[in-house]
């Protein structure tokens, strides 16, 4: 299908994800196999109320476990695999 449809590869590498619960919050672990990580907090809110509080919830969690949202120097995978 690739050369078919003309497809260039211009990036390629694996990712291993890990799943983990944490007080209710679900934490995604991204490991790139060029040694990039990424690392998503999540909580699902039943309402546009409870956003506030759950951002909260997701700060006080990214605290305790020493994390730091993604700056703009930083990025995802695929974009931190090309600024290499």
């Amino acid at each position: 299908l690739k050369e078919k449809c003309g497809i260039i590869t211009f990036a390629s590498f694996e990712t291993v994800r890990a799943k983990f619960k944490l007080r209710g919050l679900a934490l995604d672990l991204d490991l790139a196999s060029f040694g990039h990580g990424v690392l998503e907090i999540e909580l699902m809110v039943d309402s546009p109320e409870r956003i506030y509080e759950a951002e909260q919830q997701i700060s006080q969690i990214a605290k305790e476990i020493g994390v730091q949202p993604l700056s703009g120097s930083q990025g995802g995978k695929l974009e931190t695999y090309i600024r290499r």
